[in-house]
C-alpha cells in the first residue's frame, strides 16, 4: 500500500511539474503572425518605390503591442535595391502599412520583394516573398 501511494504521488508531483513547464498550446486556427503584399509597387519620381502590407502579429509576453515591420526589393541587373522598416502595432488584429523602399533607382518591371514582421520578443513572426511589378 505505502509503495502505491508513493508511486501515486510521484505521478502526481510529474503532472504538476509538466502543468508549470509545458505551456499551453495556441489553437490551430489562430496564427501567430501573417503579412503579405497587397501586389502594389508605385514607382515615384525619385526612383524609391512605394509597396503596401498588411500583417498581424500578436503582442509580446514582457513588451506589448510594440513590433516592427520591414520590407525590401531588388530589381535588374546589376540590381537595384532599396528597404525600408517601420513600428509594428502587434495587438492580434490586421493593419495596412506602406513603405517607402530607397534609394533604388527603380524602374518599371518586376522585381523580387521580401518582408517579415515580428513582435517585440521575436515569439510572433511572419515573412513573405513575392514577385512585384512596378508601375
Amino acid at each position: 500500500m505505502k509503495r502505491a501511494l508513493s508511486r501515486l504521488a510521484a505521478a502526481a508531483a510529474a503532472s504538476m511539474v509538466l502543468l508549470v513547464v509545458v505551456p499551453a498550446a495556441a489553437p490551430a486556427s489562430t496564427p501567430s503572425a501573417s503579412l503579405h503584399f497587397t501586389n502594389q509597387a508605385a514607382l515615384q519620381e525619385d526612383g524609391t518605390v512605394l509597396v503596401s502590407l498588411i500583417y498581424l502579429c500578436n503582442p509580446s509576453a514582457f513588451g506589448g503591442p510594440a513590433g516592427s515591420v520591414a520590407a525590401r526589393l531588388e530589381q535588374g541587373e546589376p540590381p537595384a535595391y532599396g528597404e525600408a522598416f517601420a513600428l509594428a502595432e502587434c495587438n492580434g488584429k490586421k493593419h495596412t502599412v506602406t513603405l517607402d523602399l530607397a534609394p533604388g533607382p527603380f524602374s518599371r518591371g518586376p522585381g523580387t520583394a521580401q518582408a517579415v514582421v515580428f513582435n517585440g520578443d521575436g515569439s510572433s513572426a511572419a515573412e513573405t516573398r513575392a514577385i512585384l511589378r512596378v508601375k
